[in-house]
């Protein structure tokens, strides 16, 4: 996506995708003009209709806090980076291995 991807660009991205993929990395760095809550809210809205795990690395902490706890809502995690994504869902596929 764009810089300037709104809610619905990030929404139907995850429905275009998602088919292809077992989960989905969201990466957000807000701008001054858009809403970060609502692209939370697009991205939980999202994941409820995929039925697949979305991860989020929204950027600049202060100006995300609010998006962070809607997104907590829809139980997607945040995390800092979309490297530390990464990782995790690393982490995630390695463990399902041992069992």
């Amino acid at each position: 996506l764009l810089a300037y991807g709104s809610a619905e660009t990030f929404a139907s991205t995850c429905d275009v995708i998602a088919p292809e993929y077992d989960a989905v990395i969201a990466i957000f760095v807000p701008t001054a003009s858009m809403d970060s809550t609502v692209i939370a809210r697009a991205l939980g809205k999202a994941k409820e209709e995929i039925k697949k795990p979305i991860f989020a690395s929204f950027m600049a902490g202060r100006l995300v806090k609010e998006a962070i706890r809607e997104l907590k809502k829809y139980g997607i995690p945040n995390y800092e980076t979309g490297e530390r994504c990464a990782k995790v869902i690393q982490k995630i596929y390695l463990q399902s291995l041992k069992n």
